[in-house]
Order: structure tokens, then sequence, then C-alpha cells
């Protein structure tokens, strides 16, 4: 376990064979912290994480499941809001992920899948829902205006 002004990371196995699952859990963790581990030009991200991870038969087909909460997430610093991530990769071949975003003026759901081996073309096939956004985020997952007028 890593401590460090109350954030914890902590790692452990659910079993003592070689292929025993392990649990990464995450409380009151700063992603800055690990923003600032894994990325090396920093993209700025922060927020409060909170949440597991279970990785399984990582010797043979690994495998994930996880459930994350970031509190006032923090994104090139503007605050995007809260967000809930679902994800795993329990079926095989695709990533599954269910994404809500809340608060500061955001209400935003994105559910779909991500395929290692693409499918008919497709790497991705998601469905956005977006209730109402005045942040940043809104022109990441929005297309921007057409600066040619229709019909020319």
């Amino acid at each position: 376990m890593l401590t460090r002004n109350f954030q914890q990371f902590s790692l452990k196995t659910r079993g003592e064979t070689l292929n025993s699952p392990i649990e990464a859990y995450f409380t009151s963790f700063h992603l800055g912290t690990l923003a600032s581990i894994a990325i090396l030009d920093s993209l700025a991200m922060d927020g409060t994480m909170d949440g597991q991870i279970v990785f399984s038969d990582l010797m043979n087909k690994p495998a994930f499941v996880g459930n994350l909460n970031i509190t006032d997430f923090r994104f090139s610093n503007d605050t995007i809001g809260n967000v809930k991530i679902e994800a795993n990769n329990s079926s095989g071949g695709n990533i599954r992920a269910d994404v809500e975003v809340t608060g500061k003026g955001n209400a935003i759901n994105i559910a779909g899948n991500y395929y290692m081996q693409p499918v008919n073309g497709d790497e991705f096939n998601f469905d956005v829902a977006i209730k109402n956004s005045i942040s940043p985020l809104s022109r990441v997952l929005l297309p921007a205006p057409s600066a040619t007028p229709a019909g020319m």
C-alpha cells in the first residue's frame, strides 16, 4: 500500500497461486499524481479518484473489471465535473465502458465498446448522450460547426 497525505493506492492478490486475480484500490488518490508518472508530457489532468480494478488471468488471457469515480475531474485546467467509469474486458476481444459525467453544468453519458480486433472495420462503437454540457468537454464530443455554408 502506498499512502501520501490521505491518498492511498494498494495492490493485493485474491489467492496464493501464480495466476490469482490482482486487485488495485484507489482511495482519495489524486489523478494528477498518476498522470505525472504515466504521461511524460502531462496533460494537466487532476481530480480525486476512488475505486477498484480487478485484473484476472494475467498469465493466459488478461482481463479486468473496474469501477472508478473521479471527483472534480480537471483536464487542461478546465474542471469538467464528476466522472463515473465502469469498464471491463471480461468478454474477450473488446473493452466495454460506461462513463457518466455530471456536475459543473454537464450531464453526459457515454456507453460502448472498444474492439481490440476491429469488428466490421470499426474499432469503436459507442453512444453519446449529451443532456447538457457547458464545459470544454462538449468541444471534444461534438463536431465543430462547418466553415462551409450548406449547398456549396
